[in-house]
């Protein structure tokens, strides 16, 4: 079973089993069926005739792959996924998605906004402005087949240069975590991206957000009856992550399950810690389920 069949496979057992998010999950899913596009890209460096790899040497050197340089895009093709994702996003509210497509109807604006995304700014768009949050996102999933395309890359032909990436960024796009797996069997921690698909290891007993290594400012709290997920927090940066506890040969569906745990971040939330990287699809649902409940 492919990747995409199990994202299918692991959402559709999520709306059995959680009704009360099934719009969300369909929103996922409608994300994950325009996500296997890679007409956006036009290049992508291949390795020097000296037999060096460009994209390994950025890796060995702690710098994510993803930037101008390493991904050349279709702007025309690029242009049409963002109208699509816009789409999807804003399907229950029409008219903040045609604002969008027009803003962005200039090629120059367009790209812009592309160039600033890519290695996850924001300066493009101005602070103030509500739509924000949905414009970014709508740009990092236009991005999205890119940044598989280089986590494809990277684990395959470059495995070596990413086993030994040690930063708390992501080796692909360069975000921050917004989720963690922790393999009991192995003793070992993976920190998930909170852009694309990119998974990589970083040391057990240490704030992903600011370092910190004293196990006494490090702790953790989980839910009642659920022994799987767990939410650590660093009393040094105020910052927490949730992490899911399994066995080491376990798919572990990131996006999917940031979702299923969104009561975990209203519970951080209220004990006064932040995620800054909480993924904006996160972000979007989150301040939905907490407009609902007031």
């Amino acid at each position: 079973m492919d990747t995409l069949q199990k994202e299918r496979s692991a959402i559709e057992r999520a709306k059995e089993e959680h009704q009360d998010l099934i719009d969300v999950l369909e929103l996922l899913e409608n994300l994950v069926e325009i996500s296997r596009d890679d007409s956006i890209i036009n290049s992508i460096p291949g390795d020097p005739p000296d037999g060096s790899s460009d994209l390994a040497l950025r890796l060995s050197d702690g710098f994510p792959l993803a930037d101008e340089k390493t991904v050349t895009l279709s702007i025309e093709n690029a242009h049409a996924r963002f109208d699509r994702v816009v789409e999807v996003l804003t399907v229950r509210n029409p008219e903040a998605g045609s604002r969008i497509v027009e803003v962005f109807q200039d090629p120059r604006q367009f790209t812009s906004l592309l160039n600033t995304a890519l290695p996850g700014e924001s300066g493009l768009i101005d602070p103030e402005d509500d739509s924000e949050p949905l414009i970014l996102l709508a740009a990092y999933e236009t991005l999205r087949p890119a940044f598989d395309f280089l986590w494809n890359i990277a684990r395959t032909e470059h495995a070596d240069a990413l086993s030994n990436w040690s930063e708390s960024f992501c080796p692909v796009c360069g975000a921050r975590p917004n989720l963690s797996f922790i393999e009991q069997d192995e003793n070992r921690q993976l920190l998930f991206c909170s852009r694309c698909p990119a998974h990589w290891s970083f040391p057990r007993i240490t704030c992903p957000f600011c370092g910190e290594t004293d196990h006494q400012k490090l702790r953790y709290f989980q839910v009642e009856e659920d022994e799987t997920h767990r939410v650590y927090v660093c009393d040094t940066c105020s910052h927490y992550i949730k992490t899911v506890l399994g066995e080491s040969d376990r798919h572990v569906y990131a996006r999917l399950q940031d979702l299923l745990t969104l009561p975990l971040d209203a519970v951080a939330r209220r004990e006064g810690y932040t995620r800054d990287t909480l993924d904006l699809l996160g972000i979007l649902l989150l301040d939905l389920s907490e407009s609902e409940s007031t």
